[in-house]
């Protein structure tokens, strides 16, 4: 468990520095995350399988660790491409580093709770 949560916090700090990263570079960031999501093979994911290989439980299906990578990007990406209108609804500022990292910890929270504490999820 505390390896879990460990990895958890170094996986939320490397999406909390990728943010950052894009926002600075937010020129070009918009074109790069469109091509990505629509055509695209998802290098962002696959980077992330990685990660989260490295902690998530022993015998965890390849096939939820890959949709926890997804479901992770996606919705990221998403809202990236929909600052505004994020925005106005929510009242989130994805350009505030403090509103962006609560998204960022939201979502991978949300996404890798049911792997919290599972000592494996091989189906």
């Amino acid at each position: 468990v505390a390896a879990f949560r460990a990895g958890k916090e170094e996986l939320k700090s490397i999406l909390h520095d990728f943010a950052e990263a894009t926002e600075l570079a937010s020129g070009g960031s918009d074109f790069i995350l469109r091509h990505e999501m629509l055509e695209g093979d998802l290098e962002t994911t696959k980077f992330l399988a990685q990660v989260l290989r490295s902690f998530l439980p022993p015998g965890t299906d390849e096939r939820e660790l890959r949709w926890a990578c997804f479901f992770i990007v996606a919705p990221l990406q998403l809202l990236y491409l929909r600052r505004a209108w994020f925005s106005d609804w929510t009242g989130a500022d994805l350009s505030v580093k403090a509103d962006r990292d609560r998204v960022i910890d939201f979502v991978v929270d949300g996404i890798l709770e049911p792997f919290a504490g599972a000592p494996g999820r091989a189906s």
